[in-house]
């Protein structure tokens, strides 16, 4: 089961892409992990950051073009606005791995749909320069 989110959060690492396979084809999907943040007021009415709330989040780009945009403009410490499904992930470890210590676990994932660069930490931005549409072949 999913649900719709919109997740705010810092990125942990720099995003990453391999290869999956899909209905027998090879896609390149892009990974990132965000620290999903909320925050409440305190007993001054101050804002400060819910403990219990805030969680990483594992965050999974299967829409290639925008995995491309991502892995070039993206790095860590941003803070970032993803919109996608949100679902939980569980596994459970092999008895040898349970004997050697390792446990069962659950980590919170989204299939990102759309990811947005938060302004709160930006000091400048450059974009590149505008394709000139006259100089597109006539059809």
């Amino acid at each position: 089961m999913a649900i719709e989110a919109v997740i705010d959060g810092n990125l942990l690492e720099a995003p990453s892409q391999r290869m999956v396979a899909v209905g027998g084809k090879q896609v390149r999907i892009t990974e990132m992990r965000v620290m999903s943040d909320s925050w409440k007021r305190g007993p001054d009415d101050e804002l400060v950051q819910d403990a219990e709330k805030t969680k990483p989040v594992g965050i999974t780009i299967w829409n290639e073009r925008l995995g491309e945009h991502v892995m070039k403009t993206l790095r860590s410490g941003m803070r970032l606005q993803i919109e996608g499904s949100l679902y939980l992930h569980t596994w459970t470890v092999s008895d040898e791995d349970r004997a050697s210590g390792k446990k069962d676990g659950a980590e919170m994932r989204c299939n990102a749909e759309d990811v947005a660069l938060k302004l709160n930490r930006i000091e400048s931005i450059n974009m590149r320069a505008k394709q000139d549409q006259s100089a597109a072949p006539a059809a």
